[in-house]
């Protein structure tokens, strides 16, 4: 038996399947099982954070991933409406764990990929065209205008509720 936590990937001496595991956004506070479609099943556990699907019959990581996904898309759904559990997938395109079936046997993939951020500094010297360092500009004043609130929540926060509302105070 191959397992993920408590939760079933795949049963010895039953027919292989293809699924998926997905991060979920916040710790799962009880157990959830539910079927789809006669041969998926959608799980979560209690203290968890992720989702599992399971059941198809993909060939490929791609349309294992697409399946597998959209499944644990579908069982979160009623999930929510019984009131087990209120959750969303997170960054499932960069953490994500995916099988499917080859002839061979089941190939199993686990995909987490993540951005590395750096920092380059460096200082400059303006010159004339007779090659003197020039003075420096005094800094240019800017006013502030709430217009760039939006724009900065915009840019920065991953809420679209942030990204739209304005919670500074009005001048």
């Amino acid at each position: 038996m191959a397992t993920f936590g408590s939760m079933t990937l795949l049963e010895l001496g039953s027919p292989p399947v293809s699924g998926g595991v997905f991060s979920v956004n916040r710790t799962s506070l009880r157990d959830a099982s539910i079927a789809l479609d006669g041969q998926w099943t959608i799980e979560i556990r209690a203290g968890g954070q992720s989702i599992v699907a399971r059941g198809g019959s993909s060939r490929s990581y791609k349309e294992s991933l697409h399946q597998a996904l959209g499944m644990a898309q579908r069982g979160l759904d009623p999930f929510s409406i019984l009131g087990l559990a209120d959750r969303v997938i997170a960054e499932a395109e960069n953490e994500h764990i995916v099988w499917w079936i080859e002839p061979s046997g089941v190939v199993l993939r686990i995909h987490d990929n993540h951005d590395f951020g750096f920092r380059v500094s460096g200082t400059a010297t303006a010159t004339d065209a007779a090659g003197n360092p020039m003075p420096p500009q005094p800094p240019h004043k800017y006013t502030w205008h709430e217009s760039y609130r939006y724009f900065r929540l915009s840019q920065a926060t991953d809420d679209l509720f942030d990204a739209f509302e304005f919670r500074g105070h009005h001048t």
